[in-house]
């Protein structure tokens, strides 16, 4: 759609969508300027990705609901890597392969929190994405709010340990 002209956009309506709502749909949608510069921009992003997930449309939070979610198990960092990576059961590219051993190693050495791991594997998380949990699921709330909370929450810990010892 984005790269036809208007009135060849117009002339290709869906049969399930109502005539009216198509012309809308592609002059307020599909030839919009600014989604069609975000669209190129995400298909640029896109090709660049050295570790693409195999997921397909299917959402990565949907696997993790799969994998033991839905019983409020998360599952660890190893197994969703390996699960959105893999291609006929196994991981094809050598630096996929690499980062799933550098995954498993860190989740063995009983690495306390999942944000650490992701973060130690993959460099720190922006605010708003963390990577294999798509979008709506923040670096924030896998730190349990803010990073200094979930260090004086482990001091405190330790603390009351001690106390109770």
């Amino acid at each position: 759609m984005k790269s036809k002209p208007f009135c060849d956009a117009i002339k290709d309506v869906m049969r399930v969508v109502d005539k009216s709502d198509w012309e809308w749909l592609v002059k307020e949608y599909f030839l919009n300027e600014k989604l069609k510069e975000t669209s190129t921009r995400n298909s640029i992003n896109r090709s660049n990705l050295s570790m693409p997930h195999r997921t397909g449309s299917k959402p990565i939070k949907e696997i993790v609901y799969e994998l033991g979610g839905k019983d409020g198990k998360q599952p660890n960092m190893d197994i969703i890597f390996f699960e959105t990576h893999k291609n006929n059961n196994k991981l094809v590219k050598l630096e996929t392969n690499a980062k799933y051993v550098e995954i498993q190693e860190l989740v063995q050495s009983n690495v306390s929190y999942y944000i650490e791991v992701v973060e130690k594997c993959f460099g720190p998380q922006c605010k708003s994405h963390v990577v294999e949990f798509d979008g709506g699921i923040t670096a924030k709330v896998l730190k349990g709010g803010n990073s200094s909370k979930v260090v004086l929450l482990d001091k405190f810990h330790a603390r009351e340990k001690r106390m109770n010892h």
